[in-house]
C-alpha cells in the first residue's frame, strides 16, 4: 500500500515549526478586512499541506492562506491561469471569487468550495466496475485538457520548467547521503538501480515539455459519493512544464488506475511510463526526507520516510526476477509527449 503526503496525525507544530500559523480568528478577520460582503466571516480550519492553510468561510467558500513567502507567486499563477484551464475541461476546479494580500503583501484567495472527499486508494479499490471506469475517463478527459495548453502561455504565465534529468542527479546525491544508508542491502540495491536505469536512460531527455498539474494526490481529486463521480480537481500550487509521464505519479498507488488511465490516454510505451511514475514515486519520498532534514521539518522527514516504505514492497515484486536494462529498449526511442 501506498501512502501519500500531508500525514494527518501530526501537531501543528511538528508540522511547520517556521511557517505562518493562521488561526480561524485570524482568517476571519482578515477576511472581514478585506471583503465587505462576506462579514462577519466564520472560519474553520480545513486542513493544510506543506504550503497553504486551509478554512472553509461561511459554510460556502474555501480559502489559501500562505505559509511561506515563496508560496506568493504560485498562488498568483493560480489566479491568472485556472480560469482559462477551467474552459478547457468539464471537471471542475476552483474559480476564486475572493482575491487579496496579507498584511505582509502576500497572496490569499478564496473559492466556492468543491465538496468531496479525497480518492484515496482504498476509495477506489471499493468502487464497482463502472465508477472506476469513471474515474479513468474523468482522469485522461483532465490530462488532455491541462496538457493541451500551450507551453508559451504557461512560460508567459511563469509557470516553472522542471529540468527533469538535473533534478535526478540531485537526488541521488540526497539518496545517498540521507536515505540508502537507512535501508536493506536489497532495497539499497533496488534504489540505486531505479536511479541508474532512469539517469543512463537518454529517451528520458527526448519527452515533449508539456504544461503539468503535477500533484494528483489522493487530497487534490475529490470523490463525491452520493453522486459517485469526482466532483473536481484542486491545488494548482505545483503547475510545471515538464515530462508528461510525470501526470502518473500518484495513480499508480491506486491499484490499476494508472493502467485504465493509460488505456484512454496512451503513451508511446505505456510500461516505460509506468516504471518512471514509480520511480517519480520514490524520489518524491526521497526529497521529502532531505528537504526535511536540511530544513529541520519532521513532518516533510516523516512523510518522506512513508512514501518510500511504502513503495519499496511494489519495487520488489517489479524487479524480482528482471535482468538488469534501461527503461527502453535499445536503439532510437520516440519522445513520450502526447499533443
Amino acid at each position: 500500500m501506498c501512502r501519500e503526503p500531508d500525514s494527518p496525525q501530526l501537531d501543528a507544530d511538528d508540522r511547520n515549526p517556521a511557517g505562518r500559523r493562521w488561526t480561524a480568528c485570524e482568517t476571519a478577520s482578515l477576511i472581514d478586512a478585506r471583503f465587505a460582503d462576506l462579514e462577519p466571516a466564520r472560519a474553520e480550519f480545513m486542513g493544510e499541506g506543506w504550503d497553504f492553510m486551509a478554512f472553509r468561510v461561511n459554510d460556502a467558500y474555501v480559502f489559501r492562506l500562505p505559509k511561506w513567502t515563496h508560496c506568493d507567486a504560485s498562488l498568483r499563477r493560480e489566479f491568472a491561469l485556472l480560469p482559462e484551464i477551467a474552459r478547457r475541461t468539464n471537471v471542475p476546479i476552483p474559480k476564486y471569487e475572493y482575491v487579496g494580500e496579507t498584511e505582509d503583501g502576500l497572496a490569499f484567495g478564496g473559492y466556492r468550495e468543491i465538496v468531496g472527499d479525497p480518492l484515496t486508494p482504498e476509495t477506489y479499490a471499493a468502487m464497482a466496475p463502472d465508477g472506476r471506469d469513471h474515474v479513468a475517463d474523468t482522469l485522461a478527459e483532465f490530462m488532455r485538457a491541462v496538457h493541451s495548453m500551450p507551453v508559451a502561455w504557461a512560460d508567459d504565465g511563469g509557470v516553472p520548467h522542471e529540468p527533469f534529468g538535473a533534478v535526478y542527479e540531485e537526488t541521488r546525491d540526497d539518496a545517498r547521503q540521507y536515505v540508502l544508508p537507512r535501508l536493506t542491502p536489497e532495497d539499497r540495491a533496488i534504489c540505486e538501480r531505479m536511479f541508474d536505469e532512469y539517469l543512463d536512460d537518454p529517451a528520458n531527455d527526448a519527452y515533449v515539455p508539456t504544461f503539468l498539474h503535477s500533484d494528483l494526490v489522493s487530497e487534490h481529486v475529490l470523490w463525491d459519493h452520493a453522486t459517485e463521480r469526482i466532483a473536481g480537481i484542486i491545488d494548482f500550487g505545483d503547475m510545471t512544464i515538464g515530462d508528461p509521464d510525470f501526470e502518473f505519479t500518484y495513480l499508480v498507488c491506486h491499484g490499476d488506475l494508472a493502467r485504465q488511465v493509460l488505456a484512454r490516454y496512451p503513451t508511446d510505451d505505456p510500461e516505460r511510463t509506468l516504471r518512471k511514475a514509480w520511480f517519480f514515486y520514490l524520489t518524491g519520498g526521497i526529497y521529502g526526507v532531505a528537504e526535511g532534514e536540511r530544513l529541520g521539518h519532521r513532518h516533510k522527514i516523516v512523510d518522506g520516510w512513508e512514501e518510500i516504505r511504502g513503495t519499496m514492497p511494489h519495487l520488489r515484486g517489479m524487479y524480482a526476477g528482471r535482468e538488469r536494462r534501461p527503461m527502453v529498449d535499445a536503439g532510437d526511442a520516440p519522445a513520450s509527449g502526447r499533443q
